[in-house]
């Protein structure tokens, strides 16, 4: 990502902090590995930082990956075909609107892969993820191989799920989250000097009582004792 525009407030003459206002070639290191170190920094104070690394080589192939799949197998849409890796798992996501017609579908896509002239898996992988619309009810397939796809396909069209044919619902609604930002308790105790602070207590109440449906132990307790967490600020950053 390129930043659009230099903030006036900061003096970038100053330091050796650059910004990215484009492409630029990524160096190579003295092992012959591309690494760079990534910081994200929120305006709350919980910030990320991370370090990737450039991917090993990994064998690729040129050629097309197979036409698309028909409209009784999985829908219409097509990748290019180049440079497409090969090995290991390719997951395959269905979705339907019924288990019933999730079972059909696998039936078909099933069908469809049989015979020379069958499409290869990660075409359809492809055209599973980006060529169908994404209902209700939903089933991941994790197959090595055409052959493996098919017997898992076949285990899904006659009901029977597995830790490599997994089958839920998609959720419909939000529900409560519970957020732990790692923000709040730098140091044990933090957060119990504010105790005596009247809008820190009512919150402090506030959340005490909003986790004491789902948890054991009390919140405010904890800051007395503090073999919960540091100071309580986890609860007062969940309200």
């Amino acid at each position: 990502v390129c930043v659009g525009g230099r903030s006036e407030l900061v003096d970038w003459s100053a330091g050796e902090v650059e910004l990215a206002e484009g492409l630029r070639e990524w160096p190579v290191g003295a092992d012959g590995v591309r690494r760079a170190g990534v910081s994200a920094f929120g305006i709350s104070g919980t910030n990320a930082h991370v370090v990737v690394e450039q991917a090993p080589a990994q064998e690729t192939s040129d050629e097309l990956v197979g036409a698309p799949v028909d409209e009784d197998g999985v829908g219409s849409a097509s990748a290019s075909g180049a440079g497409v890796l090969t090995g290991g798992v390719v997951p395959l996501v269905l979705s339907a609107r019924t288990s019933q017609a999730l079972a059909r579908q696998a039936a078909r896509l099933r069908d469809a892969l049989d015979g020379t002239d069958a499409p290869t898996l990660p075409e359809v992988a492809w055209t599973l993820a980006t060529g169908r619309a994404h209902l209700q009810r939903r089933a991941v397939l994790l197959p090595r191989d055409v052959v493996h796809a098919r017997a898992l396909l076949h285990d899904l069209a006659e009901g029977r799920t597995s830790s490599e044919v997994v089958v839920a619902d998609a959720r419909t609604a939000e529900g409560p989250v519970m957020v732990f930002p790692g923000q709040g308790a730098q140091w044990v105790g933090m957060a119990s000097g504010l105790l005596g602070v009247e809008v820190f207590a009512s919150a402090l109440a506030e959340v005490d009582a909003a986790l004491g449906e789902v948890l054991d132990f009390s919140v405010g307790g904890s800051f007395a004792g503090g073999d919960r967490c540091c100071g309580g600020g986890w609860g007062v950053e969940c309200g």
